[in-house]
């Protein structure tokens, strides 16, 4: 059976709705495929990382700098699915690079929570994404940039293999009652 990799940013922060986003949808994943689901971060000084080890359990592998490529050598053994956030910069979690490369990545979910490179600024576009590449839009009910899609939680902007769809809560409605606005 293929693994889930999903990156997480190096720092936990509640004050994010882009690492609340993701939070969400990578439990949900591991909800419908825990012994799949592998969520990874790379240890910093930061104490608010105690929150990852409370929400995946078993299913979070931390990794220093001096643990990232044994870590990626293990974790490319298998077929597996990479599923990332766009902020490949910001997230301060870079084994994604060297996942991204391997020869059994299977595909690479990027889950875009603000406009496509919106957040390439050191690395040029072109180095960003690759043939394996596959885009979710998330909460584009509030960004611009995605006008026209607000009535999906999530929309596929490429066709996905069937093996995910098993794993996701895809076309769950939910009844709103209460409508927020957040700018920022």
């Amino acid at each position: 059976m293929m693994k889930f990799i999903c990156i997480l940013p190096s720092a936990y922060s509640e004050k994010s709705n882009g690492i609340e986003t993701l939070n969400m949808i990578y439990k949900s994943l591991q909800r419908r495929a825990p012994s799949q689901t592998i969520c990874i971060y790379k240890r910093s000084g930061s104490s608010s990382n105690g929150r990852y080890e409370d929400m995946y359990g078993s299913g979070l592998m931390a990794y220093s700098d001096q643990e990232k490529d044994s870590l990626t050598k293990k974790l490319c053994k298998e077929p597996f699915v990479l599923i990332r956030p766009d902020d490949l910069e910001g997230i301060n979690n870079d084994i994604h690079w060297g996942l991204a490369k391997s020869e059994n990545l299977h595909l690479i979910i990027n889950i875009l929570l603000a406009p496509p490179f919106a957040f390439a600024s050191k690395v040029s576009i072109l180095a960003y994404y690759d043939k394996n590449d596959v885009f979710v839009l998330a909460n584009q009910a509030i960004m611009p940039a995605f006008a026209g899609m607000e009535g999906s939680d999530l929309f596929v902007e490429s066709p996905l293999g069937s093996s995910i769809w098993d794993f996701v809560d895809y076309g769950m409605n939910n009844t709103r009652t209460s409508i927020a606005v957040y700018i920022g």
